[in-house]
């Protein structure tokens, strides 16, 4: 399996990475500091559309990306201003009283690095319509 994140920018000019959804059509947006940060977090880049959001599998459930990127904390649930739920960038989320039951980052569990079968993953940087491919 090969996951296609494409690097471009947005209307703002800012450095934005759109994210393929495993079981959707539809990809999330977040800004490309954001998409490395959860990276080196040891986030898999293997996201899908799961019970109404975005999320990555820990081996035993989902996790959030928002919450993952906001450091949601117990007790707290995130708010999408434009009622977009792949929109992940950061002035689109904002963090609320609610129902969560633990700090989400406390539940990453590296572990699609070890997988022989991990993700092939191809970055494609995109500007007025035309790629380039970067492994």
């Amino acid at each position: 399996m090969i996951i296609e994140i494409e690097h471009t920018t947005d209307d703002e000019g800012k450095d934005i990475a759109r994210v393929p959804l495993m079981n959707s059509a539809d990809k999330a947006t977040v800004y490309e500091d954001d998409f490395k940060f959860l990276m080196d977090l040891g986030v898999s880049p293997h996201w899908k559309w799961s019970t109404g959001q975005v999320s990555v599998g820990n081996g035993k459930g989902n996790l959030s990306i928002a919450r993952l990127l906001i450091d949601a904390g117990k007790g707290q649930k995130i708010i999408y201003l434009d009622q977009d739920r792949t929109n992940l960038r950061r002035q689109n989320l904002v963090v609320s009283t609610g129902g969560g039951k633990f700090r989400t980052r406390e539940q990453i569990v590296i572990t699609h690095n070890l997988r022989s079968n991990r993700p092939e993953v191809k970055h494609v940087k995109t500007s007025n319509g035309a790629g380039s491919v970067h492994a």
